[in-house]
């Protein structure tokens, strides 16, 4: 009798577990087919939507596919899915834009923030591509966060720019300082259009033996905010179809340490070629303008100071030399004709010369 109590006790204890088996199977099968339905609906929307970006952002037609599993498949019209880089980026950039806007139409999920976070994306568009691609990001998310080292201000809106901030790295490379504003646009080299420019540089690279370019356009910005005088458009004489000489942004990124910003906040500040009144001068000096060309605007001041540094061109260099010394004494001991007639609330003594190398 007990033996035969026990097998009964089994098989209730197996057919409970097979009705727990079945049930489970069934959850699972329910489970699986609503998962299959959601992802095929998904899947639906994401190809829409990925369709819509790459239709306004890829330069050629292309057709869009998305599977349930979510794997993306972009082909031409020959069926063919190759894709150069430039297109393989844009692509990308659709993709992650299409579940970033089918994110904010979920009920569950509207009225959430996503931000976007993008370091260097465009080093494979080309220029067309690129404002493609540009337009349509602040679309994205309400909060896009973009690390560039190239210029952006004049891909992007105004209006599509919340804040800037410039990230300033120390000698070894590492984060040195971030602070709020263009500081200067370093992120392209400056070129030293003008005669003047030419003449300099082939008559004083074996006084300013080190970093030439460099040290003579930040001595001619010197002086050109020294002097209050701007050139937008230099004298070119027979240099009209030659590569002008130029400042590599990687020498600025090394040596600047804040320079170019200090020299655009006093230029600013203090000039007179300029009719803003001392609220729109803190602005720009202090603020995160993202719409002035600071670099534009100091290297105006530099096409001014190389004339004055021509003007001191000798017969050799010893007698260059000795006339750029002389005249920048006579500037600092307040003897030098020019600068006696500045207005008299200019600061003559504070001339920036400790970039200057010279031999």
């Amino acid at each position: 009798m007990n033996e035969f109590d026990e097998k009964t006790k089994q098989s209730q204890a197996g057919k409970i577990a097979q009705r727990r088996i079945e049930i489970l199977k069934t959850v699972s099968e329910g489970f699986q087919s609503q998962l299959e339905k959601e992802s095929l609906a998904f899947s639906q929307k994401l190809e829409i939507n990925i369709q819509d970006l790459i239709n306004r952002m890829l330069t050629s037609q292309r057709k869009v596919s998305v599977t349930p599993e979510f794997s993306v498949r972009i082909t031409d019209s020959y069926n063919d899915e190759s894709k150069s880089e430039g297109q393989f980026a844009v692509v990308s950039f659709a993709y992650i834009g299409g579940i970033l806007k089918m994110l904010q139409s979920e009920g569950s999920l509207k009225g959430k923030e996503y931000p976007l976070v993008l370091d260097g994306p465009f080093s494979k568009l080309d220029m067309i591509q690129r404002q493609n691609v540009v337009d349509e990001l602040p679309q994205f998310a309400p909060q896009v966060i973009l690390f560039s080292k190239d210029d952006l201000q004049e891909v992007f809106s105004k209006e599509s720019i919340g804040s800037v901030w410039t990230i300033q790295s120390n000698e070894e490379k590492e984060c040195g300082s971030c602070r709020g504003g263009i500081l200067v646009e370093l992120t392209r080299d400056i070129y030293l259009r003008g005669a003047a420019w030419a003449t300099a540089v082939q008559n004083l690279s074996d006084i300013f033996r080190t970093r030439t370019n460099y040290s003579l356009f930040m001595l001619s910005l010197s002086l050109g905010i020294m002097y209050d005088k701007r050139i937008k458009n230099p004298d070119m004489g027979e240099m009209e179809d030659h590569t002008p000489p130029s400042v590599p942004r990687n020498v600025l990124q090394n040596n600047d340490n804040g320079k170019l910003d200090f020299m655009f906040q006093a230029a600013i500040l203090s000039t007179r070629t300029e009719s803003y009144d001392e609220e729109e001068r803190l602005r720009l000096a202090f603020g995160e303008s993202t719409e002035f060309n600071k670099i534009g605007f100091l290297l105006e001041f530099a096409n001014y100071g190389v004339t004055k540094l021509v003007e001191k061109i000798g017969v050799d260099s010893l007698q260059t030399m000795d006339q750029i010394n002389e005249y920048l004494a006579a500037i600092v001991e307040g003897r030098d004709l020019d600068v006696d007639g500045l207005p008299d609330d200019m600061a003559l003594d504070e001339l920036a010369v400790d970039d200057i190398e010279m031999s």
